[in-house]
């Protein structure tokens, strides 16, 4: 099993903005255009050893070294012990854009809005 962690996500990221469509990433990986929108999303947090066996040469293009994350310190991660969802948040956080975190923002501080009126 391979874990996508935010380094494979920033790489399908990658490679999502050289594809048209999920169905023409799919096809270049090898997997349906349903799944690749789980992968996309985090909705689907790991490859199963076949799948990563099939989709690591066309992704290993597209993995780059992480310099964005002011987790990661000479390859480890500073947040160990931490709750794992609470760091994949925090990885996926850190290999958005700057305009992909401020929408983010953006809606989060809506919703709260929303909340707190209907309290």
């Amino acid at each position: 099993m391979k874990i996508i962690d935010f380094q494979i996500q920033a790489a399908l990221r990658k490679l999502k903005a050289v594809c048209r469509s999920n169905a023409e990433m799919g096809r270049r990986l090898g997997v349906s255009r349903a799944q690749i929108g789980k992968y996309l999303s985090g909705a689907t947090g790991y490859f199963d050893d076949a799948t990563w066996r099939r989709i690591s040469p066309v992704l290993s293009p597209y993995i780059g070294e992480i310099s964005n994350c002011p987790f990661r310190q000479d390859n480890h991660c500073r947040l160990t012990g931490q709750n794992p969802d609470m760091i994949r948040l925090i990885e996926l956080i850190s290999a958005m854009s700057e305009l992909e975190r401020a929408e983010l923002l953006v809606s989060i501080l809506k919703q709260t809005a929303r909340q707190t009126e209907n309290q």
